[in-house]
């Protein structure tokens, strides 16, 4: 049996319907389309970024990047930093694809990449209170994303 064959792809069975599309949480919350839409290249082109400098694989970027999207048609941007979200999209398909990076690393890298986008020095950040914040954001965010994929589980 060809297993191509056995996948169907048509907007009867789309993930996100059109209403869906039209009414993100952000546009419900006041954010215009063009600032979500920046923001949301925003946040994939750090996700991106910091894969190719943690030496992560392609598959595990883009796996952050469909994450990411796909959080953002569930929750505003309003409420919810790209910064944050990009990092646990990144982290959380880095142990998908199997090739885990360290929690460390994830926020030296986006901390670094942060200040540069911001045209300011990069300096060491302190870790002892972003460190559990940044550890309370990703179960927080593993729970968020497991909600997303539970009607698939």
């Amino acid at each position: 049996m060809d297993l191509f064959k056995m996948s169907k792809l048509s907007l009867q069975n789309a993930i996100l319907t059109y209403e869906q599309l039209e009414t993100t949480p952000s546009k419900i919350d006041e954010i215009s389309e063009d600032l979500e839409d920046n923001l949301r290249k925003l946040g994939c082109d750090l996700i991106q970024s910091a894969g190719i400098l943690l030496r992560l694989p392609q598959v595990a970027m883009a796996t952050a990047q469909v994450l990411f999207q796909r959080f953002f048609y569930v929750a505003s941007l309003r409420k919810f930093s790209i910064r944050d979200i990009g990092m646990g999209s990144l982290f959380l398909a880095s142990k998908v694809q199997e090739s885990p990076c360290k929690i460390r690393d994830l926020i030296n890298v986006y901390h670094y990449l942060i200040q540069r986008y911001r045209n300011l020095p990069v300096e060491p950040l302190e870790y002892f209170g972003s460190v559990n914040g940044i550890i309370f954001l990703f179960s927080r965010l593993s729970m968020i994303f497991m909600s997303l994929f539970e009607p698939f589980l």
